[in-house]
Order: C-alpha cells, then sequence, then structure tokens
C-alpha cells in the first residue's frame, strides 16, 4: 500500500499578514458626539497599532499617542485580530484594560468595525466601534 500526503506550508503571521488596507489616518465620534472625534493610525509595520492621536473634547479617557488596537493581525478576507485597549471608571478613577477584539473592514475599505470580546478579568465586554478612513 503507497500512501500519498500532501502539506501547505501557513503563514507564520509574524509580520502580521497584509495590513496595507488598514493602514493610514481614521476617526469616530462615538466618544461624545461631533465635538469628540477621535482621530489615529495604523501602522502597517510589525503586527501593526492603532494609535491614538487626538482626544477632541478629551471625554475618552485616552491621551494621545496611547495605543488603542495592539497585535493587529490578519485573519483574511478583510478581517483582522489584534488586542484593544478601553476604559471605564470605578469609584472615579479612570481604568485602562484590554481584551481581544475583531476588526471588520466595511464599504469598500472606507470603514472599519470593531467588536471587543469580554474581557475575563474584569467581566467588561466594550462597546463597537465604528471608524471611517480620513
Amino acid at each position: 500500500m503507497i500512501l500519498f500526503f500532501g502539506c501547505k506550508k501557513g503563514s507564520s503571521g509574524s509580520q502580521g499578514g497584509n495590513l496595507s488596507t488598514l493602514t493610514g489616518n481614521w476617526q469616530t465620534t462615538v466618544w461624545g458626539g461631533a465635538n469628540d472625534t477621535a482621530r489615529a493610525t495604523i501602522s502597517a509595520s510589525g503586527t501593526g497599532t492603532l494609535i491614538y492621536l487626538n482626544a477632541g473634547a478629551k471625554t475618552t479617557g485616552f491621551s494621545e499617542n496611547d495605543v488603542i488596537f495592539s497585535a493587529i493581525t490578519s485573519s483574511g478576507n478583510g478581517v483582522y485580530s489584534c488586542i484593544g485597549s478601553y476604559r471605564y471608571t470605578v469609584s472615579g478613577n479612570s481604568m485602562l484594560e484590554s481584551t481581544k477584539a475583531t476588526i471588520t473592514l466595511q464599504s469598500n475599505n472606507q470603514v472599519i468595525y470593531v467588536h471587543y470580546s469580554e474581557d475575563a478579568s474584569t467581566g467588561i465586554t466594550p462597546p463597537d466601534y465604528y471608524w471611517n478612513r480620513q
């Protein structure tokens, strides 16, 4: 009996896959309306990060140059996995945590939709966000 086996070499993901469609400037107004516009940029170097650039009315709790999404890697077909940072308040103190999130490209790559998973350490599921390409 002769058996033949074949394998396909998979990508190691060390470079985060193809992040070129995510690279650039993004904006969201979800944190407090039009007067609190958050601007960020995604860098495709390494595994990719989304860095907060402008806090608008500064109600987000993030500071300029905070990393909101890190370890961005392509899952294929316009879907990316990452670690998403979020802020919440306990007894008047602003707390920063992170959990897994999924980024999905929409509207001909002009919108990214971000869905956070529940953070097992806090039990919090951060809200979903839409970011528009600038």
